[in-house]
């Protein structure tokens, strides 16, 4: 029997050990990954028992027991689960599980507390399909990081210090709240939103990455628009775990569809959004079929949106569709097709629910919105009290009781429906600050890969900054608490992403004499980029002065080398002899 191989272990200075440390000495004592098989298998069935956990226990937890009919595909599930894994294709089939968990929002809350429930508050600790999903990506990482031959091709998690400073503010806020079970619910939900922030945004590393998760979103859509119309049509949706009420009536006596979200003006915000990188993506220079996609998405949801009859959603839709036509108008990516399908998409709408909408915006609302209004001043009146610390995450509905008999005459008593005074009342101005550093930084990510010379990119990024944007003006309204921010989540990812690999991936050109040449030497779709002219590079006549200056230039439509996306001028020294 030969002996096993001896393994030589560095040298280390057992004080200045460190993450990296830890892996490598990781990697030098367990077996390669192709000796590993275990690991494949251990690793499957940990992925699949936490994605059938999730199922089951959110269906029992709803349902309140298990039918046998789905206890096959539970079982199908989890085999599917184990073959993606094996075959290399288990991480987007759980980011297309969460992408369709948004809308479906398969969940149950532990420790459930109704009464909160009622008045809008986050009512349990949210265990979901996406709870498993996320258990089981962040899982499969470990392995990777750990067994992989090749730690270069595996994302090193990536921390966004805008985003973790307001999650650390939240949770601060639980060990002063009035009721620190109640704040441990919103904070519970929260670390999974940053989780899921987290992932993406560390493995998405190429436009390819980014618009598969934006076809998800598509497909997600358009399962959401069947389901609202099966639901809609009166048909009980036979799926433990899927909400199928909170149809409501307009003032008028008009039904407006909520679809699995409960909530007309949570299912118009979906659309809505997601009508942002679809017209982008018809934008862009995207494939024939990724086009039609879009296309149908952006039809589909739009009807949605309007029979949600949500003036809210439908303000959205509004700001995101005027802020990116006049984007691709100033950018020259509107041509005469797109503008062509839309107005045709505009006068059709126009036609089938023009009186509808008409109807919904002018009609008396039997005082809706101005129930809303003393919910506001109730709020000021928490602010005045607890305007630097708050009064913990989840707590607003905790301490309204005793600012009820202060002689504001409130009709309706619900959380107050405005997010920006919600987070002031509940996490102080430092809380309210983060969050609004957060919108801001994602919205100028937005802004400076619209800039970018990539007829791909720049749509789909001006499609999601400019959706945001609407967003932001929703939640003026709106108070957005619990899973109904998990889409803002998800594209403040795709944007944080994509400024990342958008700049890291910026060609380089480096003055040689008077003729700038490619550094990389291959520009879009593996074509050789010829050398540039440097006169081009500023409008002026080529110079020595001017050689040795740091220029940019972004490429445009109609520039003589479409090829090159943008260019970037290291700045040359001259030696003195």
């Amino acid at each position: 029997m030969s002996n096993p191989p001896k393994i030589t272990v560095p040298n280390m200075d057992v004080r200045k050990i460190g993450v990296s440390q830890v892996v490598d000495l990781a990697q030098l004592t367990l077996p390669r990954w192709r000796d590993m098989r275990f690991v494949v298998v251990v690793a499957a069935i940990i992925s699949s028992g936490c994605i059938g956990i999730g199922i089951v226990y959110a269906m029992a937890m709803t349902a309140g027991s298990l039918p046998s009919a789905v206890i096959p595909l539970l079982l199908a599930a989890a085999v599917a689960n184990c073959i993606a894994l094996f075959a290399g294709r288990l991480r987007p089939l759980l980011l297309a599980i969460i992408i369709v968990d948004i809308p479906l929002q398969i969940d149950a809350n532990l420790s459930y507390r109704i009464e909160i429930d009622m008045l809008g508050g986050v009512s349990g600790f949210n265990v979901s399909v996406t709870t498993g999903c996320l258990a089981a990506l962040y899982a499969l990482w470990l392995v990777q990081a750990i067994t992989s031959n090749e730690r270069s091709t595996i994302p090193v998690p990536k921390l966004d210090m805008v985003a973790l400073l307001y999650v650390a503010i939240v949770a601060l806020s639980v060990l002063y709240a009035q009721d620190t079970l109640l704040a441990a619910f919103d904070l519970f939900l929260l670390v999974q939103m940053f989780l899921l922030y987290m992932y993406l945004s560390s493995w998405i590393q190429s436009t390819g990455d980014l618009l598969m998760i934006v076809l998800f979103l598509f497909a997600a859509l358009l399962v959401e628009v069947f389901l609202m119309i099966v639901i809609g049509a009166g048909q009980e949706i036979a799926i433990p775990g899927i909400f199928s009420g909170g149809q409501q009536l307009t003032s008028t006596g008009r039904d407006r569809l909520a679809g699995t979200f409960g909530s007309p003006n949570y299912a118009g915000s979906f659309f809505a959004m997601i009508l942002g990188p679809a017209l982008g993506l018809l934008f862009s220079k995207a494939g024939q079929r990724d086009k039609w996609l879009a296309g149908i998405t952006l039809g589909a949801g739009s009807i949605a949106l309007l029979l949600t009859f949500s003036r809210g959603s439908w303000l959205i839709a509004m700001v995101a569709t005027g802020l990116l036509c006049g984007i691709a108008a100033w950018r020259g990516w509107l041509t005469s097709k797109v503008a062509l399908a839309g107005a045709v998409l505009i006068s059709t709408l126009g036609l089938l629910f023009g009186p509808a909408v008409l109807e919904r915006l002018t009609a008396d609302d039997d005082g809706a919105a101005q129930s809303r209004v003393p919910l506001l001043h109730l709020a000021q009146y928490v602010i005045d009290d607890y305007w630097l610390l708050g009064v913990g995450t989840n707590n607003f509905l905790e301490v309204m009781p005793r600012y009820l008999s202060t002689g504001i005459n409130v009709q309706w008593v619900y959380l107050v429906h405005n997010k920006y005074l919600l987070v002031w009342a509940e996490t102080g101005i430092l809380g309210l600050a983060a969050f609004l550093l957060l919108l801001f930084v994602t919205v100028t990510r937005g802004i400076a890969c619209t800039r970018r010379g990539d007829r791909l990119l720049g749509p789909l990024a001006a499609g999601l900054c400019a959706s945001i944007i609407g967003l932001i003006a929703h939640m003026s309204v709106e108070s957005f608490n619990g899973r109904s921010l998990e889409l803002f989540w998800v594209f403040a990812a795709l944007l944080l992403a994509a400024s990342r690999f958008s700049a890291e991936s910026t060609p380089e050109l480096v003055v040689s004499g008077h003729m700038p040449t490619h550094k990389v030497g291959h520009g879009e779709n593996g074509r050789s980029v010829q050398p540039v002219p440097a006169s081009l590079l500023d409008g002026r006549p080529q110079t020595e002065k001017n050689a040795n200056r740091r220029i940019s230039l972004n490429a445009q439509p109609g520039n003589d080398f479409p090829h090159v996306q943008s260019y970037s001028l290291g700045q040359t020294k001259r030696r003195r002899q």
